[in-house]
């Protein structure tokens, strides 16, 4: 049985590889602090990164421009213990306007196993 592709306005192309079986998966939310391990490679099936390489899992957060839009956008929407596959379009990438990047123009695919999800910390108010 195929999978469904889930596809968003922007053009990222999302498959649910495996389902959350967290009692209680946590979404994530602007600001959120996630930890995953994720694999990329291009449509031609050149591997050019993975945190698997490295000696811990990848963690950044959500909308603060440490990772390409495809990325970004495609994690808002996981659970963690979730695996999805992001096929993400050239303009969520790197686009075509960074001649010297090796990726520019290119879709790129990444599967990503978002492990824990830490929350935005809330600003306290000096009067509470």
């Amino acid at each position: 049985m195929s999978k469904e592709i889930i596809k968003t306005k922007t053009g990222l192309q999302m498959i649910v590889d495996v389902e959350s079986k967290a009692r209680n998966p946590i979404t994530t939310e602007s600001g959120d602090r996630c930890v995953l391990h994720y694999q990329g490679y291009t449509v031609d099936g050149e591997i050019f990164d993975s945190s698997y390489d490295k000696p811990q899992p990848f963690v950044f957060e959500i909308d603060s421009g440490q990772v390409i839009n495809g990325m970004n956008e495609g994690v808002a929407y996981m659970k963690t213990g979730e695996t999805r596959t992001l096929i993400i379009p050239a303009k969520l990438a790197y686009g075509s306007n960074v001649l010297e990047h090796k990726l520019a123009s290119k879709v790129l695919i990444f599967e990503i196993t978002l492990l824990q999800v830490h929350r935005k910390q809330e600003k306290k108010n000096d009067n509470d």
